[in-house]
């Protein structure tokens, strides 16, 4: 079963916990936020996560995430999203 108000709690602690920059730890938080309907939050934190993963020449990490950005643009969780 999901649990998505439990893997914002979770999710958010471990990006506190990571300073902020892991990139994995904010794609994770953004798909919590996205299954709780927090899509505004999906949105800014996805766009972290892109800034950041451009900034270390992850391109293949930005480009899978790209296709989550936009289900989250159209209010959609990234349930089943390819990563």
């Amino acid at each position: 079963l999901r649990d998505g108000a439990k893997a914002v709690v979770l999710a958010e602690q471990a990006n506190h916990s990571s300073g902020g920059g892991n990139l994995e730890v904010l794609r994770t938080l953004a798909a919590a936020y996205a299954a709780v309907g927090r899509f505004e939050d999906a949105v800014a934190t996805a766009r972290r996560a892109m800034q950041l993963g451009a900034a270390q020449k992850r391109f293949e990490f930005t480009a899978s995430l790209q296709k989550e950005l936009k289900l989250y643009e159209a209010k959609r969780p990234a349930r089943g999203a390819a990563k």
